[in-house]
């Protein structure tokens, strides 16, 4: 009872937590087999973890052409072990003051009696993480909810774990054509992957295409298609510069052909129309017999001609 919750932290990243005792109602400090803070495995003492030398992943930066596709990657580490939640993680809270994690694991012990070794890991808001002994336990905690602490005005506050996982964003995954690599760079395979990490990461280069063509064609993962570059992005290669000019495939070919068919749609239609205007004035004009009709589509009355008229 009287080791400190400093003591406890650093006796925690040393493999030792708090555990009950069936003679006495305090806790005692003991060494027992657990999960390491660094890798999550039984067999060495942490300060021996093998990821210690190993080396260290460093981020990626891709899209660096413009600020609207710069990207940052974190390398995936494959040596890393993820502990998935038994269904016994539940959230421990206090509610009308604070206590210690060494006085909620006394309180523990009074309500859930046994030899479980209670690791209670602080969290956001001063709540407490805990592995409690069965998913039994737990679910019967959370239907209680509020357990009040004797002889002080608090309660523990029993709720199940939730990690939830953050929201991700998705990248788009276009092909570009890019005008301005020398033939040197042009069949220098790896370096086109790094062309390509001006705009985004590269995930593929089309050597076929590339090595029979003036232009590098490659699919490249971007963060937003519209911001790839439409001007030249200077770069060198082999100690010479060059200007970089990159096209998305068929985003400029679909543009022009809506144009055209566009322009074509409404010159039909207009002229069609107008020859109908036309036809329909035509018509419109001349009353019956051939003769016309004045603006207010009345018939104009019949000319007379100024000659006399001769009879047989």
């Amino acid at each position: 009872m009287g080791d400190s919750l400093g003591d406890q932290t650093s006796s925690s990243i040393g493999g030792r937590f708090w555990v009950l005792s069936d003679e006495d109602d305090g806790v005692d400090d003991v060494d027992s087999t657990v999960l390491y803070l660094y890798c999550e495995k039984t067999s060495h003492e942490s300060q021996n973890c093998l990821l210690h030398p190993m080396p260290k992943p460093v981020a990626i930066t891709y899209g660096v052409s413009r600020n609207e596709l710069i990207f940052h990657e974190i390398p995936a580490s494959s040596d890393v072990t993820f502990k998935h939640d038994s269904g016994k993680v539940g959230k421990i809270s206090v509610e009308g003051g604070t206590l210690t994690s060494h006085e909620i694991v006394k309180e523990l012990a009074w309500i859930l009696p046994g030899n479980h070794q209670w690791d209670l890991q602080p969290t956001e808001g001063g709540a407490f993480k805990a592995l409690f002994p069965s998913k039994a336990y737990l679910a019967r905690m959370t239907k209680i909810i509020r357990v009040p602490v004797p002889e002080i005005d608090m309660f523990l506050i029993f709720e199940e774990w939730s990690a939830a996982d953050l929201d991700p964003f998705s990248l788009a995954e276009v092909w570009v054509k890019v005008h301005g690599c020398c033939y040197k760079e042009r069949c220098d395979y790896p370096s086109l992957f790094a062309v390509g990490s001006l705009i985004g990461k590269t995930k593929e280069v089309d050597m076929e295409f590339t090595r029979s063509h003036f232009e590098v064609r490659m699919k490249v993962e971007v963060t937003r298609v519209e911001f790839i570059p439409t001007t030249t992005v200077d770069h060198t290669y082999g100690g010479e510069g060059y200007g970089l000019l990159f096209k998305v495939e068929g985003e400029k070919a679909k543009i022009k052909s809506d144009v055209v068919m566009q322009d074509t749609d409404m010159d039909d239609d207009t002229k069609g129309t107008e020859g109908e205007e036309k036809e329909f004035s035509k018509d419109a004009d001349l009353a019956p017999g051939g003769q016309a009709k004045n603006s207010s589509g009345q018939q104009n009355p019949p000319t007379t001609s100024s000659l006399p008229i001769l009879q047989a």
